[in-house]
């Protein structure tokens, strides 16, 4: 049937399929995931077994919506760690390289500049927090608080890593 209700989920096991009608597509082209698959599937008359399909056949488009509710909460969170591995490794250098006979992290710009990410990973640290507790104690408001921590947490660590590599 066409509309909402006509996608379920399944979880195939790939090695139970018939050979004979399944064709993996092309991978997609990424950057910065090659181990991840990332392509299609096409199946030609392939039997799936009824306990196969996730959920009540037809929720789909739900069950998708309320996971991406769940990964852009969570996901944001993950990317804290590059900003602070940035940090920490500009942080190192800048205390070993002498300019003008100090430190680099002695230069009140620089300075600046570090205490800035600093200030910027402990927003996005307590905004992801506060959408992974909004999972828990308030699940009909996410639809809110998600959409915010993915937006504003991606543009802060972005341009956080984008000043410390200035």
């Amino acid at each position: 049937d066409a509309g909402s209700r006509s996608h379920s989920l399944i979880l195939i096991n790939k090695a139970a399929l018939p050979a004979d009608r399944v064709t993996y597509l092309p991978r997609f082209p990424t950057v910065g995931m090659r181990g991840v698959q990332l392509g299609g599937i096409e199946f030609r008359d392939c039997p799936v077994p009824s306990d196969w399909v996730l959920g009540s056949p037809g929720q789909a488009m739900e069950t998708a919506l309320k996971s991406f509710q769940v990964t852009r909460s969570a996901l944001p969170g993950m990317f804290l760690g590059i900003l602070d591995t940035g940090l920490r490794t500009t942080i190192r250098y800048a205390l070993e390289r002498r300019l003008y006979g100090r430190t680099v992290a002695e230069l009140p710009q620089v300075r600046s500049v570090l205490v800035d990410a600093f200030v910027d990973l402990l927003l996005c640290d307590c905004f992801c927090t506060v959408g992974a507790r909004a999972i828990h104690v308030l699940p009909r408001e996410v639809s809110v608080y998600a959409p915010a921590v993915k937006y504003l947490v991606s543009k802060v660590l972005i341009d956080a890593m984008n000043r410390l590599s200035l």
